[in-house]
């Protein structure tokens, strides 16, 4: 067994600290994606003239002493592509394309067996309240 590349696992306080841990990876010539579980309504359809992904997840953040209260959104991703800025690729490139697929959020069902270097998973209120 090859030691070197074992399997690492980093709990992460807030999904802010993981957005920021996956565009480093990105930044830094790495796959990384992020994937959750369907605890959202997922938007499947936009106006044509849409620019941007609805931010159908949202987690509330609570008050601390070194920061506010505030949520944190992201968008799954996207059913078609956005093909004037490469923030959107079409939904099965989403785990593969270079040009923003990270900053979308898969569905954990839909990611089993991609492969990427560096993988976070979003653990939703339905989840937690069981």
């Amino acid at each position: 067994m090859d030691r070197t590349r074992r399997l690492r696992t980093r709990p992460r306080d807030a999904p802010f600290q993981l957005q920021q841990w996956i565009a480093q990876a990105t930044a830094a010539g790495h796959t990384a994606r992020t994937a959750a579980e369907f605890c959202w309504p997922w938007t499947r359809t936009r106006p044509r003239d849409a620019t941007t992904l609805p931010l159908d997840i949202g987690i509330d953040m609570p008050a601390e002493p070194a920061a506010p209260a505030q949520t944190w959104r992201a968008a799954w991703n996207a059913a078609t592509s956005l093909t004037d800025r490469p923030i959107a690729p079409h939904s099965q490139l989403w785990a593969s394309h270079t040009g923003g697929g990270h900053q979308q959020i898969g569905c954990i069902h839909t990611a089993q067996g991609l492969e990427y270097h560096h993988a976070g998973v979003i653990i939703g209120p339905v989840a937690l309240s069981m």
